[in-house]
């Protein structure tokens, strides 16, 4: 099975694979402006990214509002790898760190761990 899966994902164009990658790095919840932060992609890709993720079923559309909400299909892993934010906590605070550019001000009533 997860070697299926691995070939499902090597099969991906880099930009989706990009942006699987990220968001499993988030968590298998994430919300659409925390996924913005973390890629380098401009506000016609990553919806298109997102939109052929969803299409070769490996997320799914959770919710829209408030905002977009995305899950991953399966436990939360990816190839049989828990994400970085379950498995090593301090690269959790990095990657917090880094998506709110730095700022030690962190909306901590808007972080969701799952």
């Amino acid at each position: 099975m997860q070697s299926v899966l691995a070939a499902r994902i090597d099969r991906l164009p880099e930009r989706e694979k990009e942006v699987l990658q990220v968001s499993s790095v988030i968590g298998k919840e994430f919300s659409e402006p925390t996924l913005r932060r973390a890629v380098d992609l401009s506000d016609e890709d990553l919806p298109a990214a997102l939109q052929a993720l969803t299409s070769a079923e490996f997320i799914y559309l959770e919710a829209l509002y408030p905002e977009a909400e995305w899950r991953g299909y399966g436990d939360g892993t990816v190839d049989g790898q828990a994400s970085v934010a379950q498995s090593n906590p301090g690269t959790l605070i990095l990657l917090l760190f880094l998506l709110f550019d730095g700022d030690l001000n962190l909306p901590l009533g808007e972080i969701r761990f799952v």
